[in-house]
């Protein structure tokens, strides 16, 4: 934006510090916005029920779908300063020195998603949980509703997430393992159990085809019985990894048939918008507050409420 004036007006008008105090001040009327929204919306009567079965394979089936994922940039080392500012504790950095991010794809129609991201306080913490916004914008969306709600939640195995969803919703909450970090998690474990290339090409091509088809057990058999392990604690990790997930592991082929997705591609996209796009870049490294606030607007933009947040904070 400094660019575009620059080159506009002939002047550098607005200076890096500027900038940032825009971005700060932005999120930061932003998140109090939807926070008052939030509250707002679960004052009332939030006894929206979650069905506790969901026919995963029918194509007309409706279901109402959440993709999670998170996403972490490097962080900046507690000393470092930018201007006059002071960095605030690491209570929000990741132990590994990273900046921890959380992002939902939520379903509002068929073929239609909203972003949702968390509002922020001054220094980067959350004002509110992830959580506490979807479940705000789905109560609002379908606390009316007579039946209940088919909610569907893809993500990799973070047992997070799994705690996240039924804190807010309850334990009935469907769950589905996103194929490709089955599928990932699988070939990387592999990799440490099979002594050669050649043992790892002919088990992987036996345990796709049973996992792709959702034959967990035979899976796990398969493990048990067929696989000399070289590194026999990873073999163990994997067969409790696939134990652990097995009410999750569906039959991707069925549900592929069905036009459905078996994947969170989609929030795999968004948080790379949202944050890896601008953020990740060699040399570069973020406050929890810088990281979360340009996120934030981000995702404002991402929803198409850009012009409308931007209009109503102009003075009348």
């Amino acid at each position: 934006m400094a660019g575009l004036v620059e080159r506009q007006c002939g002047q550098r008008v607005l200076s890096e510090q500027t900038i940032w105090q825009l971005v700060q001040q932005s999120a930061l009327a932003l998140s109090g916005q939807m926070e008052w929204e939030v509250k707002r919306n679960l004052a009332g009567d939030c006894s929206l029920e979650i069905a506790q079965q969901v026919d995963v394979y029918d194509a007309e089936s409706e279901e109402v779908l959440l993709f999670d994922d998170a996403i972490s940039v490097k962080a900046q080392k507690p000393e470092r300063q930018t201007g006059a500012e002071e960095v605030p504790e690491d209570h929000d950095i990741a132990p590994a020195g990273r900046v921890m991010t959380d992002i939902v794809v939520r379903q509002t129609a068929p073929g239609q998603y909203e972003y949702v991201g968390a509002p922020i306080s001054s220094d980067g913490s959350l004002r509110l949980s992830l959580a506490q916004v979807v479940q705000a914008k789905v109560q609002q969306a379908y606390g009316k509703r007579a039946q209940p709600l088919p909610l569907v939640v893809i993500s990799d195995g973070a047992s997070t997430i799994r705690k996240r969803w039924k804190q807010a919703f309850g334990e009935s909450v469907v769950f589905i393992l996103d194929w490709y970090h089955l599928t990932k998690k699988l070939r990387g474990l592999m990799t440490m159990i099979a002594r050669s290339k050649a043992e790892k090409r002919a088990h992987l091509k036996v345990l796709l085809a049973h996992l792709w088809t959702g034959q967990t057990q035979r899976a796990i058999d398969y493990i048990t019985h067929q696989v000399l392990p070289r590194h026999r604690e990873k073999w163990q990790e994997l067969l409790t990894y696939l134990d652990k997930h097995h009410h999750e592991i569906i039959d991707y082929e069925r549900r592929q048939r069905a036009s459905k997705p078996i994947g969170s591609g989609r929030v795999e996209k968004a948080v790379d918008q949202v944050i890896g796009h601008r953020q990740k870049h060699k040399g570069t490294s973020w406050r929890p507050q810088g990281s979360r606030a340009l996120g934030l607007l981000k995702v404002l933009e991402l929803n198409g409420q850009w012009h409308q947040f931007w209009f109503s904070q102009q003075p009348a």
